[in-house]
């Protein structure tokens, strides 16, 4: 079988230690990671190798040449123009012939059993297969669910932790017949996972996932490049480091007198290493590196580098040809790139990346990266298109000065709001970035999120940020040019903005002013008068924040008193959500009145609704009452553009005026409407695991069967009511939501699922641990 290894990459987040080089040429044990996969495909019995180049070509030809000096034969081409991940591979179709042939990424560590994936690939005269890979943190990558048979029956691309429906994500290892080969277009953009494996999938033809056993790390970032090289060093894999590897203190003590050294470790050729320095555990030194005296160095990857006496770096990378001179302290996640000299003495922070050739003065204390980016962290976003964190410490003025910069890449317009001191601070900041970076920024008077959201389609904004302030904490929520959250889409393209450290700053004949929009509370109190049509409908407000004030404006009434015979409205204080209280005293929550929201939409005629996915589910029962039909927000294509148009379905100030007017207008009472809605109710519990989330999920999904939906999480119709379940964010853990005719009987749901959950749990923690202990046991055989 001959193989095709992808090595066109730049290497975009993983800078600066791809800086000047490319992504497969980085180092791995003082050899390119991209050898570590020559020496793979040769150890399965493939030797006629192709590769595809398109960055710095140069490099990677010199280096390898034509492969007999790793006794392999190569031959190379070069894309002129992108072609994407199949169009490369398309370049060398006349040197694939008519047989079957495997595909790999040049940038991944990796010690697959190659094999079994080839005969899983003939036994089911498969047209293609995809290596898969348990991996514990999937969101970064493309899932793939399959049928018991390893039929693939779905594709997730960078899903969010809600469409987690398995941990078994795409390695970029392909097997493929000529007849998968022959489908990609010549002479233009086509990849595997975008294009051509969906459109084998549509065509019902033989596409197939083989989990494959062994170590894989796609090598996308600077953390997942250090966390894969000390995999490697610490034995979790089989790939061969070399000679100069130091293991359970299998090295010579004369060679480096007075330096404590403590195992894992690599040393390379040529290394001086001076007394009393301090090197491991888990330590990379590559060739040719000087180490001085009192040095300490842990958890980190030096190549050719120069560390000065009592220097400190733990959990860092130090590029080829860097100077860290004495006594300078490098934090956990630090890049050094090459060339560049740390003066001493020098402080860097958490996570501080410097560029190439860069030089940092003696005693600085550094907290954001040097030249392409300023971030002292990877911001990532949570649910509902929030970024947030401790004010000061994780959101502080910097962050959001680059942060504002780097959203350049997304939008050329951008409207700022804040409520707060706190939060105003890090506004100008966002502010200040943007305009920096050549946009236009606006800044809006909006008293709370949702007014904010008002205004980005009010304004025809790109996009819009509010940013808020609650116990030292604030939180920046983005919104789209429609008003919606950003999709998922939209944040990854933020998120790797900000991991490649993009910063710019345009010239200032090209910066535009900030604008600044007043009126925007008014123009929202505006539509939700036009929707209460002058009328309170014998319903008064709850609550003395923004929002409340606004729908009190609404309604010409004043906040009522939490007892008494009249309903009043309860406005959640970003203005999303409203509950109730009706005329008896009883609460009606938040799920109800979106569902009373929708029962009155149902009977003025209305024959389409589009809803957020966890919406309830007794919304499609009212719908069918009717004749109409319910979409949902990542299920179906038009949803989100008519959910947009639906003010008063996504916003508590305009969606409780027009109930007002309908209660006024039709002489009814909230406690009547509440009644005429089916019985049901939500109950939701959120479940601690032990094992990996992907895991979990991917067994209840295979236990739900053909009746369950996968979308944003898994939904399941459990005979009396629909269960919902998802991973969340921030933990290792699930969140279950049940609902039912009564709490009692979503309640059960909600258990049910637990039982289920923390059984599967169990067991793949067991055979985790069985596992582990056999791999220990392998490992300490072996060495």
């Amino acid at each position: 079988m001959k193989a095709v290894i992808m090595a066109g990459g730049m290497g975009q987040r993983l800078r600066p230690v791809s800086s000047g080089r490319p992504k497969p040429m980085i180092g791995l044990f003082d050899r390119p990671v991209m050898e570590h996969i020559v020496d793979l495909l040769k150890k399965h019995g493939i030797t006629d190798i192709h590769m595809t180049l398109q960055y710095m070509p140069r490099q990677i030809k010199d280096y390898f040449g034509d492969g007999s000096r790793f006794g392999v034969s190569i031959k190379y081409s070069e894309e002129t123009k992108p072609l994407g991940t199949a169009g490369s591979v398309r370049l060398c179709a006349k040197d694939l012939g008519d047989e079957d042939f495997i595909v790999l990424s040049g940038d991944a560590v990796c010690d697959a059993d190659l094999r079994s994936c080839i005969a899983f690939h003939r036994q089911r005269a498969s047209d293609a297969t995809i290596a898969l890979y348990k991996h514990p943190s999937p969101l970064e990558y493309g899932l793939v669910m399959t049928a018991q048979d390893g039929r693939i029956e779905r594709f997730i691309e960078k899903p969010s932790w809600k469409q987690v429906f398995t941990n078994t994500v795409n390695t970029g290892i392909y097997i493929l017949s000529p007849k998968a080969l022959s489908l990609i277009p010549p002479d233009r953009p086509f990849d595997f996972a975008r294009d051509l494996f969906p459109r084998m999938l549509s065509d019902n033809m033989r596409l197939f996932g083989c989990v494959v056993e062994g170590y894989w790390c796609d090598v996308g970032d600077c953390k997942a490049y250090l966390t894969s090289a000390m995999d490697v060093l610490s034995g979790k894999t089989g790939i061969k480091i070399g000679a100069p590897a130091l293991s359970k203190g299998l090295y010579s003590k004369k060679s480096y007198p007075g330096v404590r050294i403590t195992p894992p470790v690599y040393i390379g050729e040529d290394v001086r290493i001076e007394e009393n320095a301090r090197i491991g555990p888990r330590a990379i030194i590559g060739r040719g590196s000087i180490i001085g005296s009192g040095a300490i160095i842990e958890d980190s990857i030096i190549e050719c580098a120069n560390i000065g006496r009592k220097a400190q770096i733990i959990g860092g990378i130090v590029c080829t040809g860097a100077v860290i001179q004495n006594g300078a302290s490098l934090g956990e996640g630090c890049v050094i790139g090459a060339k560049t000299v740390v003066g001493e003495g020098a402080v860097l922070n958490e996570n501080v990346r410097v560029w190439p050739g860069k030089e940092i003065e003696p005693g600085a204390h550094v907290r954001h990266n040097i030249v392409s980016g300023s971030f002292r962290r990877d911001v990532s976003f949570e649910e509902n298109s929030v970024i947030s964190g401790r004010f000061g410490a994780d959101m502080t003025a910097s962050l959001c000065l680059s942060l504002g910069a780097a959203l350049t890449n997304s939008a050329r317009t951008l409207g700022i709001a804040s409520s707060g001191a706190c939060a105003g601070l890090l506004a100008r900041s966002l502010e200040t970035g943007f305009t920096s970076g050549g946009g236009q920024s606006v800044i809006l008077d909006a008293g709370f999120e949702a007014q904010a959201a008002f205004g980005a389609r009010m304004y025809g904004l790109d996009m819009t940020v509010f940013l808020s302030y609650d116990s030292d904490y604030v939180s920046i929520r983005f919104f789209d040019s429609l008003g919606l959250p950003l999709d998922r889409e939209a944040e990854r393209a933020i998120e790797a903005a900000i991991i490649r450290g993009d910063e710019f700053c345009v010239p200032e004949g090209d910066m535009a002013e900030p604008r600044m929009l007043a009126g925007l509370p008014e123009a929202h109190l505006a539509v939700a008068m036009t929707f209460a049509g002058g009328k309170a409908g014998g319903v008064g407000v709850q609550g003395t924040d923004e929002a409340a004030r606004t729908l009190e404006r609404a309604l010409g009434v004043f906040a009522v008193p939490t007892k008494g015979n009249r309903a009043a409205f309860r406005v959640s204080g970003d203005g999303f959500s409203f509950s109730a209280v009706d005329e008896k005293g009883g609460s009606i929550p938040e799920q109800r009145m979106l569902a009373m929201l929708c029962m009155l939409e149902f009977e003025s005629g209305r024959e389409t609704i589009a809803l957020p996915y966890d919406a309830p589910a007794t919304i499609d029962r009212i719908a069918s009452r009717y004749g109409a039909r319910v979409l949902r927000l990542e299920r179906d294509r038009d949803a989100r553009a008519l959910y947009a148009k639906d003010l008063h379905l996504r916003d508590a100030v305009i969606g409780a005026a027009y109930i007002s007017n309908i209660l006024a207008t039709r002489g009814c009472t909230l406690f009547e409407l509440n009644a005429r809605l089916p019985r049901f109710t939500t109950y939701s519990i959120e479940l601690e695991l032990s094992g990996d989330r992907g895991d979990v999920m991917r067994a209840l999904c295979d236990e739900a069967g053909a009746g369950r939906e996968l979308f944003e999480g898994l939904r399941v119709n459990g005979g009396g009511g629909w269960v919902h379940v998802f991973p969340c964010i921030s933990r290792r853990a699930l969140k279950i939501v049940g609902e039912g005719a009564n709490m009692e009987a979503a309640a059960e749901l909600c258990l049910d699922y637990e039982k289920r959950a923390r059984r599967v749990d169990s067991s793949l923690s067991k055979l985790s641990n069985i596992g582990e202990k056999i791999g220990i046991q392998s490992r300490e055989n072996v060495l």
